[in-house]
């Protein structure tokens, strides 16, 4: 098997490996069509594990801005169709260098050959997270960047990872509070770890139990 093999490179092998890899993903052309920051390296590698979700799978999506990251994911979804897919955001732009504004609109027309593969919940996060309750196979996080909003997440949506589900973080290599909450709190409880662009992605090696869930009680 490829993955197989690809262990047994040196490090920077790897990546070159791995990286033409992540190129040779078959992704729909239309993602890439949808602005954002997301670059198209770190989009195929997002489609390339919305693919790999199981039957009945869940994915959510902690920021979506306008879109850009969630149509490589949904495109991945509309090919299955046994896939649920819940996106998170305010859309109201805050935190972003351009200014608070309302992003909904925009957002809606950005998505809309994947609507129906998409569940919307508009809120904070940790506020949404308050009513959730399912576990997760694939969870991506791309909103505030400060530590303690980042941590924030981590600490709310992680618990309801599966183990050897993915975790995705972006702006990794750019945003001092992402790479700190790494360090701090996912570093010891991740495996197969790599950094796709500015994007830092890992398997969950073991469940992260913050006890305050009352779903994860039950």
């Amino acid at each position: 098997m490829w993955h197989q093999r690809l262990l047994t490179l040196p490090s920077r092998a790897k990546w070159r490996a791995y990286r033409y890899l992540i190129s040779r993903v078959n992704v729909p052309p239309e993602p890439a069509a949808v602005p954002g920051h997301l670059s198209h390296l770190e989009g195929q590698f997002l489609y390339r594990l919305a693919s790999r979700v199981p039957p009945g799978g869940t994915i959510v999506e902690i920021g979506a801005y306008l879109g850009r990251s969630t149509s490589y994911i949904a495109s991945a979804v509309a090919r299955r169709q046994n896939v649920n897919f819940y996106t998170v955001d305010t859309w109201q732009n805050q935190g972003m260098s351009e200014g608070e504004r309302d992003t909904y609109g925009e957002f809606c027309a950005n998505v809309q050959p994947w609507k129906d593969y998409i569940q919307t919940f508009r809120g904070f996060s940790w506020e949404v997270v308050k009513q959730w309750n399912r576990p997760i196979d694939l969870l991506w996080i791309d909103a505030d960047h400060s530590y303690v909003a980042a941590r924030r997440d981590v600490l709310d949506w992680v618990p309801f990872l599966k183990v050897k589900g993915w975790l995705c973080l972006d702006d990794y290599a750019t945003a001092a509070g992402i790479a700190q909450v790494v360090r701090d709190v996912l570093l010891p409880i991740c495996s197969s770890r790599r950094l796709v662009g500015k994007m830092w992605a890992a398997r969950l090696a073991r469940p992260l139990d913050r006890g305050g869930h009352p779903a994860l009680r039950r």
